[in-house]
C-alpha cells in the first residue's frame, strides 16, 4: 500500500510567506459588515472597484453606495441572507462615475466574540461580464427587429401594406387546404379598380399610387378580423373570406364596394368585384386539382371579366357568370 505524503498546515505556509499572503488578500475585494449593515471593515481593493477613497468607504452603510434598484436587491439579500448562507447573489454598487460595478458576493459569518453578528463579504466583481451580458441582450433585440423588418419586406406589399402576391399565394394554399379539410365553405373576392389607367394617364402615378393605397384602407377598415386582404398585383386585391357561404360573400363584396366608391381623395374611385367558392363537390369527385387556390383565383377572375363586361362597379360571382 503507498503511503500518501501528507500536506503541511496551513499556517506554515503563511507564516513564511506572510508577504504572499498579504498580497493575494489584498488582491480581493473584502468587507467586513456589523449587524446593522455598517462597513467596519475594507481594504484597498473595495475602495478601487468603488473608485472611492478608502476612508469613505469606511463607517458607510452597506446601502450607500447603490442606486435604488440596486438597494432592493441588496435589502432582500441582506433579510434572507442568514436563510440562504449559499446563496451568491449579484449586487450593484454604483461606482464614483457613475458607472455600475457588478460584483458576486461570498458570505461568511464572524463567530469571534469581538466580532459577534459581524459577517465577512468577498467581492468578485463582474462588471465586464454583466456589460458583455447587456450588449448580447442588445443584438439579440436588434436581430430581433432585422429579423421581423426582414420578414416584412418578404410578406408585405409596400405601397399599401397589404399581403403581398408571395404571402397571399402561401396563405391561399393554407385556407384552402383547411377548407377541404374541415368541409368549411371558403369564399374569395378578387377585385379591380375601374379604369385605372385612365386615372394614371390623367392624374398621374402619384395619384394613381394615392388611390391604391385609399382601396387598400377602406378593404382593410369593412372586412371582417377573421378575413385576408393581399395586393395581387396592379390594381387588383384580393380578400379570402374564410368560413364564409355565397350568400356571405356576396353581402361582404357589396359592402367593400360601396365603401370604396366613397373614396373622394382623388376623384371618384369604383371597383368591380369577382366573387367565386371552394367547391366541395369537386373533391367528392376525385377533381381535387379543379379545387385548388389556383383554381378558386381562376374561377373568381372568371367572374371578375363579366362584372367589367356588365358595366363595371358591380358584384359578380363565379356560379352567375
Amino acid at each position: 500500500m503507498v503511503e500518501r505524503s501528507k500536506s503541511p498546515p496551513p499556517w506554515l505556509f503563511l507564516e513564511s510567506n506572510q508577504e504572499q499572503a498579504f498580497e493575494a488578500l489584498e488582491s480581493l475585494p473584502l468587507l467586513v459588515l456589523d449587524a446593522t449593515a455598517r462597513i467596519v471593515f475594507a481594504n484597498v481593493s473595495t475602495a478601487g472597484l468603488l473608485q472611492r477613497p478608502l476612508a469613505e468607504v469606511l463607517g458607510a452603510h452597506f446601502l450607500e453606495f447603490m442606486d435604488e434598484e440596486g438597494r432592493e436587491r441588496a435589502r432582500a439579500y441582506l433579510e434572507t441572507a442568514s436563510f440562504h448562507p449559499q446563496a451568491r447573489p449579484e449586487l450593484k454598487f454604483k461606482r464614483s462615475d457613475g458607472e455600475d460595478a457588478w460584483v458576486v458576493v461570498h458570505r461568511k459569518p464572524l463567530q469571534s466574540d469581538g466580532q459577534r453578528g459581524c459577517v465577512l463579504m468577498i467581492l468578485t466583481d463582474v462588471s465586464r461580464l454583466k456589460s458583455a451580458e447587456r450588449d448580447a441582450a442588445a443584438q439579440c433585440r436588434q436581430l430581433l427587429i432585422e429579423n421581423q423588418r426582414l420578414s416584412e419586406l418578404a410578406t408585405l406589399d409596400p405601397l399599401t401594406g397589404l399581403l403581398n402576391r408571395r404571402a397571399l399565394d402561401e396563405r391561399l394554399v393554407q385556407e384552402t387546404a383547411r377548407a377541404r379539410r374541415h368541409n368549411h365553405p371558403l369564399s374569395l373576392l378578387l377585385l379591380d379598380v375601374d379604369r385605372f389607367k385612365a386615372l394614371n394617364d390623367t392624374l398621374g402615378h402619384v395619384a394613381g399610387d394615392a388611390a391604391l393605397r385609399e382601396v387598400a384602407l377602406a378593404l382593410q377598415l369593412h372586412v371582417r378580423l377573421s378575413d385576408i386582404v393581399a395586393r395581387f398585383g396592379g390594381e387588383e386585391f384580393v380578400v379570402i373570406a374564410p368560413h364564409t357561404p355565397p350568400a356571405g360573400a356576396t353581402v361582404l363584396g357589396e359592402r367593400l364596394r360601396g365603401a370604396i366608391e366613397q373614396i373622394n381623395a382623388v376623384g371618384t374611385v369604383t371597383v368591380s368585384v369577382g366573387i367565386a367558392q371552394l367547391d366541395a363537390s369537386l373533391d367528392t369527385a376525385g377533381n381535387v386539382a379543379g379545387n385548388t387556390g389556383m383554381a378558386l383565383l381562376a374561377r373568381a377572375d372568371r367572374a371578375l371579366y363579366r362584372a367589367k363586361r356588365e358595366g363595371r362597379n358591380r358584384v359578380c360571382s363565379y356560379e352567375e357568370a
